[in-house]
């Protein structure tokens, strides 16, 4: 009896390790499922969570945190490493950037090829306006082996839009035009190519692109509004209308989509335009645009000073919105302070060369104060900006004609001419310095009426008549 006991009991002590071992095994695949079922809900397509700041992390760290008492090491390194991942995410929703790199640094060290973490150290790395940084990680996860399809497809869309920002269309058109051709029925991809079409210059396509990509996008408002800006660049204003009237529908609170509306019913002169416009202004705090757009309606109605103030209040929201000081420029010089408004033309000119009516002006004040010489350099400029606009090329003509340089105001009216046939004044100036016996052949070519000097003969010599009578 004593034998048999003593066997049992040696039984139940070898029985004791067997137990933990089944225990070790049950728990080490509670903890693989639950870092897999995390991962998998980070590892979301585009199609599903657009936006890289979209992914739910708050589930996925809970899944993280089971995993992480798992007894395989790497298990819980993997688990430890994506919930820095999840504090990066979290951090960049917060606009957080420097509490975001620093996650995703902590999640490399942990793990050094882990994809996920390097494509939000990458985020953080470009919206710091460190590019080059964001490219050599995106590269470096490119090169890994352990992205996942739909990581790698996030990563090209990420890469786009940090391109598109860089002002490098033409390489965030390439990236696109691949990105649709093997991912077609991408919302969000193709909104950014119909950005990247529109910087390019192809309008008709990017119009095309926001169409496919309103029926796809997860926020179908953006694509709206960047279809409506597309229409207003095309002169569609009934069509930007009506599409941003969509879009409020949508989203009866979107800000940039007021903002927009209230510069289309703007430019449409709409009565309800400065309603909406103070609307904008309400919901965007920050932005420039509604009441720059309100200064606009101003300059329209004559209301000069009314103009200035509203250009103001736009300048302290954003000092570096061009458009708002050219524009002061322009109150400024119809209430006739032109030393203020050279002041702001100058300034313009200096924070953005780019803005060509910020050249016209400032060459106009120039030459309206006899600064012959330095008005032909501004207004140069605006030829050149300014393509269709005849008003810099007939600025020109006058200085150069200020110079004394005949034949070079000559060339100056007859690109004015050519930009808009018969304007009156660039045709006025080009005959004036036309030889007489030229003007005639010279007035059929521009298609204006032959001119009738007889009656103002038949006046003089009705005048000298009378007076030889007297």
């Amino acid at each position: 009896m004593r034998k048999t006991l003593l066997s049992l009991t040696v039984v139940a002590c070898l029985a004791v390790p067997v137990a933990a071992a089944g225990l070790r095994v049950r728990d080490a695949r509670r903890a693989d499922a639950a870092l897999a079922e995390g991962a998998a809900l980070l590892d979301r397509p585009i199609t599903d969570r657009a936006e890289l700041t979209a992914l739910p992390t708050r589930e996925a760290r809970t899944q993280f945190q089971m995993a992480r008492g798992g007894i395989d090491e790497e298990t819980s390194r993997r688990a430890r490493a994506l919930e820095h991942v999840c504090d990066a995410l979290d951090s960049l929703a917060r606009g957080e950037l420097a509490a975001a790199a620093q996650a995703a640094d902590g999640a490399l060290r942990l793990r050094p090829d882990e994809p996920l973490a390097l494509v939000v150290q990458a985020q953080a790395a470009a919206s710091g306006g460190d590019r080059g940084a964001a490219e050599r990680s995106i590269e470096r996860m490119q090169r890994g082996s352990l992205a996942s399809q739909n990581l790698r497809v996030r990563a090209r869309l990420l890469r786009a839009g940090w391109l598109l920002d860089a002002g490098r269309a033409h390489e965030a058109l390439d990236v696109l035009e691949a990105l649709d051709r093997d991912n077609p029925n991408v919302g969000a991809a193709l909104n950014l190519l119909g950005l990247a079409r529109s910087a390019v210059g192809d309008r008709l396509g990017a119009m095309r692109a926001f169409e496919r990509a309103i029926e796809l996008h997860p926020h179908k408002e953006v694509a709206l509004l960047n279809l409506a800006r597309a229409q207003r660049e095309q002169g569609q204003l009934e069509e930007a209308k009506s599409t941003l009237a969509r879009a409020l529908g949508l989203a009866p609170d979107y800000a940039d989509g007021w903002v927009l509306y209230g510069v289309v019913l703007a430019d449409l002169r709409a009565t309800n335009a400065r309603h909406v416009l103070v609307r904008a202004a309400q919901l965007a705090p920050t932005d420039a645009t509604p009441l720059a757009a309100q200064g606009a309606l101003d300059l329209a109605d004559q209301q000069y000073e009314r103009a200035a103030e509203s250009f103001r209040q736009a300048l302290a929201r954003d000092p570096e919105h061009a458009i708002a000081r050219t524009n002061l420029g322009i109150a400024l010089a119809r209430l006739g302070r032109n030393d203020l408004a050279q002041r702001a033309f100058e300034e313009v000119t200096q924070r953005a060369p780019h803005v060509g009516e910020a050249w016209n002006g400032l060459g106009a004040l120039r030459l309206q104060s006899g600064q012959f010489e330095t008005a032909v350099g501004a207004l140069r400029q605006a030829v050149t900006l300014l393509p269709e606009d005849p008003n810099p090329s007939i600025n020109l003509g006058r200085a150069l004609e200020g110079l004394q340089q005949w034949d070079a105001a000559s060339r100056s009216y007859r690109e004015a001419l050519r930009r808009q046939p018969q304007h009156p004044a660039a045709a006025e100036r080009l005959l004036a310095l036309t030889p007489p016996d030229a003007r005639a052949r010279l007035r059929a070519r521009l298609g204006l009426e032959p001119e009738s000097p007889a009656p103002v003969v038949r006046a003089a010599r009705s005048s000298r008549t009378l007076a030889s009578r007297r």
